[in-house]
């Protein structure tokens, strides 16, 4: 007998183990390293040991910028994306929770008192009055052996998706505000800049004013002296709203009010700081949104087993004792006792094609969560790959456009000595001004776009995150005693 039991056992455990495929997450194709790499030649990033966990968290400090520190701490706590993402997380953990319990029976249980009246016409007693005394219970446990498994283990791979993907939030925020902050940085120096120039074209236009008095300049210069110098006004006003957009923006972004937000003027301190970075299958580790993606491909994994599952009954379990007497004084006599037990087993005998269908349905959406794991890899990499040719491009750019400023700043004093010599007209001046600014401009531009790109590639590398923490060893006790941060 115990052998038949033993056998049974064994056969119901394969069955059970064999309805859920193996699980393997596909290859991906991946180079050693990346391509960009040797043309680090900038100083802006190193390669990275194989055991080096970087960028770590919080990373923005690598910037040493105390206002963009503050920031950040507030966008991670306050930041309502985040919020709701955090919630999200909570939700799919205490799912992994209920399918848990679901594994263990209920156990109902009831008393009754009640008294009642009997109509003398249809009772052979005396008295017309009786009690009843009753208390019972009625566990039952009703439970699919063949997908409780399968969906404990499909909540729980879901819950760990829902992780990566609020980790991959916060990234994401954080990048957002950093590149926010950076742009309203470059912007101010750029009106820095127009309000340099917008003095120069104005003692500019003075001097013109004088020389047309002395009968030197004439009506031409004065008109194109003016004409440059609200040109330049009106781009600074054009600045001014770019850089109250992105201070908006940062409101937002840390949780607060833009009515209620302002941030003083500022600069960028210097050029971006060297980023470690490692082999390309490091990545597959460190971004959130592939381990997302990963965890996907198993919820969709177990999904095969529990569509083929379907194939077998399911078992309810259900069981009632208690006390009933019509006196409670004899309710706990063994005459009052009674009990059942039951077993009932629930199945499809015919389904016409519909559980094929569906075993069919669970593959494709496997194969859809390949697809979109495999893509989510690729575009990592190359996010990776552009931020590493951006701040390469960008530096030798900078440094080209820097060289270019100080030409034009020569080109200016030359061609104004000339003009006051009256040797060439003021069209000569202000052609080459306009080229100056739009140097200085650009030398702005290019700062800030490689501290964009400095963020972008620490975000693309991870932002310091590591799948380690997906790992889930004690559910209930992760989702009751652990704060989440």
């Amino acid at each position: 007998m115990k052998a038949k039991f033993l056998l049974s056992g064994m056969i119901l455990a394969a069955i059970v183990s064999a309805c859920a495929p193996t699980y393997r997450p596909p290859i991906v194709p991946m180079a050693p390293s990346y391509k960009e790499l040797p043309r680090a030649s900038t100083g802006t990033w190193v390669v990275a040991s194989p055991t080096e966990s970087w960028p770590q968290a919080p990373w923005w400090e690598i910037f040493g910028d105390p206002r963009l520190n503050d920031l950040e701490i507030k966008v991670s706590s306050a930041n309502q994306n985040i919020v709701g993402a955090r919630a999200q997380l909570k939700e799919a953990l205490e799912e992994v929770n209920v399918d848990w319990d679901s594994f263990f029976p209920t156990l109902p249980a009831a008393a009754m008192v009640q008294r009642s009246y009997a109509s003398q016409n249809f009772t052979a007693v005396q008295s017309v009055y009786y009690d009843n005394f009753e208390l019972y219970g009625r566990p039952s446990w009703i439970i699919n052996p063949f997908t409780a498994y399968d969906t404990y283990q499909a909540a729980k791979a879901s819950a760990q998706a829902s992780a990566a993907a609020y980790q991959n939030t916060i990234i994401t925020m954080q990048e957002t505000l950093a590149i926010d902050y950076f742009n309203l940085e470059s912007t101010d120096m750029q009106i820095a800049v127009m309000n340099e120039s917008t003095g120069d074209y104005s003692q500019a236009l003075t001097l013109t004013v004088n020389r047309h008095r002395g009968g030197v300049a004439s009506d031409a210069d004065i008109v194109q002296a003016k004409a440059q110098l609200e040109a330049a006004e009106a781009q600074a006003s054009a600045l001014a709203i770019a850089r109250a957009q992105y201070e908006h923006a940062i409101a937002v972004l840390v949780g607060e009010s833009p009515s209620s937000f302002s941030l003083s003027s500022g600069a960028i301190a210097g050029a971006p700081p060297p980023i470690p970075v490692s082999v390309p299958s490091a990545l597959l580790q460190r971004r959130p949104d592939i381990a997302e993606a990963e965890r996907q491909m198993a919820v969709a994994n177990e999904n095969i087993g529990l569509a083929r599952a379907a194939y077998f009954p399911s078992l309810s379990l259900t069981a009632q004792g208690g006390n009933k007497n019509v006196s409670y004084i004899d309710l706990f006599t063994l005459p009052s006792e009674f009990w059942s037990l039951g077993v009932t087993a629930t199945g499809n005998l015919f389904e016409f094609g519909v559980r094929r269908a569906e075993i069919r349905q669970a593959h494709a959406a496997y194969d859809v969560a390949v697809a979109a794991y495999r893509q989510t890899t690729l575009s990592a990499f190359q996010s990776v790959e552009d931020a590493l040719s951006s701040l390469s491009f960008l530096a030798q750019e900078e440094s080209q456009q820097d060289a270019a400023t100080q030409d034009a700043e020569k080109s200016v004093d030359l061609e104004t000595a000339m003009y006051k010599g009256g040797t060439v007209d003021y069209l000569n001046v202000i052609q080459v001004q306009t080229i100056m600014l739009q140097d200085k401009l650009s030398s702005v531009l290019d700062l800030g776009n490689r501290m964009q790109q400095a963020v972008t590639l620490i975000a693309a590398l991870g932002g310091g995150w590591d799948a380690s923490r997906l790992q889930f060893p004690q559910i209930k006790k992760t989702v009751k005693r652990k704060k989440l941060k």
